[in-house]
């Protein structure tokens, strides 16, 4: 078992056979499972169990707020500045020094343009800066740079520890 980004590498490499060679098929998968185990047209792997990443909101805390829920990312700053007290963040994620987080940003960035294939762009640097704006005015807290995935979904606290 490997992570779905890895289906290409390990294809490549010859070490992959296509699954319909064994009868197997993706009917009644998601498109997006069957995009991520296909190489070269050919199905090569299926996950029993797939990553999947998502932006939840406290429905009670954005009516509490009167606060539509966010659509662009320029909405997202502003309710997780309003959002913000004494007592809790605005916003929680997760951004240490480590693959998980560069999973977890990737969909910032698509969304902004950016592509893995060339991250010195424009629109990566502005999908970056988001974040960064985020812990600097505050919304955030500072220790996100050391928050794993558990920490970041469970804390809505203002925190000086994970």
């Amino acid at each position: 078992m490997f992570e779905n980004p890895d289906v290409e590498q390990i294809a490549v490499g010859g070490a992959l056979v296509p699954l319909d060679d064994f009868g197997l098929s993706a009917d009644g998968y998601a498109m997006g499972v069957v995009a991520a185990s296909t190489y070269q047209g050919k199905l090569c792997g299926l996950q029993p169990v797939i990553n999947t990443i998502g932006l939840f909101y406290d429905k009670g805390m954005l009516d509490k707020a009167g606060i539509k829920p966010p659509t662009t990312w320029d909405e997202l700053k502003s309710a997780a500045v309003k959002l913000t007290s004494g007592k809790g963040d605005g916003i929680a994620f997760s951004a240490p020094a480590a693959h998980e987080a560069a999973w977890q940003f990737l969909p910032f960035m698509w969304s902004k343009g950016g592509e893995e294939k060339n991250i010195a762009t424009p629109e990566v640097a502005q999908a970056l800066q988001l974040r960064v704006d985020l812990v600097k005015n505050g919304s955030a807290s500072k220790p996100v740079v050391s928050w794993a995935r558990p920490t970041s979904t469970t804390s809505s606290k203002r925190a000086t520890q994970p």
